[in-house]
């Protein structure tokens, strides 16, 4: 038994370095300036390290998980609404929570 977890230990510590063992997560939900989710928004992630987009659910909710640590740029859009773009920094293991209530309709 002892062996047996010294060999994982040492297998453990035998890892490269560059495997992407912390790993964080975006989440949250897309609402109208009442609260109503926004089903249908486009939801795009951009950085260096990884890009990305997914649609929100009925419910407006929406995740990208795997995601290494850094700067992101965040993007909703949705037809007939303006264009909104945040910066976030996400740390090793985290999940951040990145709300967007939208409101304001895109001009003609």
């Amino acid at each position: 038994m002892l062996q047996r977890s010294a060999f994982l230990l040492f297998m453990l510590l035998c890892l490269p370095s560059s495997l992407p063992l912390a790993q964080g997560r975006v989440i949250s939900r897309v609402t109208d300036s009442i609260g109503n989710p926004l089903a249908a928004t486009i939801v795009s992630l951009s950085s260096d390290k990884r890009n990305g987009a997914v649609v929100t659910n009925a419910e407006g909710y929406y995740s990208f998980p795997g995601l290494p640590s850094g700067d992101y740029v965040i993007r909703f859009s949705k037809t007939g609404l303006s264009s909104v773009q945040l910066q976030v920094s996400l740390a090793a293991n985290a999940t951040m929570l990145v709300n967007a209530r939208r409101g304001a309709r895109a001009e003609s």
